[in-house]
């Protein structure tokens, strides 16, 4: 809830190669990515906007349900790194327009970069 209004929450499902917390946070450093992970929560350090990042091991359905989301790229080179994904990201923040998706989409990307 922002200023009295509630917003749909959105979620993003990011398979990586991060075999825990502290590769992932060393990643995000080495990537000069200006995000940190601190707790539960990724925080633009130049914007100071978070989501919260839930980490998980390695989930064998990860393969199948990218494949059923978009059977067009199931021969391409990201859906190989799907499969050796050592874990899945769950990012979780605001939804329902552009403007409050944007600090999402941001953070995936810093991640992807790592």
């Amino acid at each position: 809830m922002k200023d009295g209004v509630a917003f749909p929450e959105a979620v993003l499902c990011i398979p990586g190669p991060w075999i825990d917390r502290a590769d992932l946070t060393r990643q995000l450093v080495e990537s000069n990515a200006s995000y940190i992970f601190a707790g539960m929560l990724l925080m633009n350090m130049k914007t100071s906007t978070t989501c919260e990042l839930l980490m998980e091991a390695r989930d064998e359905r990860m393969l199948s349900a990218f494949k059923v989301s978009g059977p067009h790229w199931s021969q391409t080179d990201e859906m190989t790194r799907i499969t050796d994904h050592e874990s899945v990201i769950y990012l979780i923040g605001h939804g329902g327009s552009e403007t409050n998706f944007a600090p999402l989409m941001r953070a995936a990307r810093a991640l992807l970069d790592a």
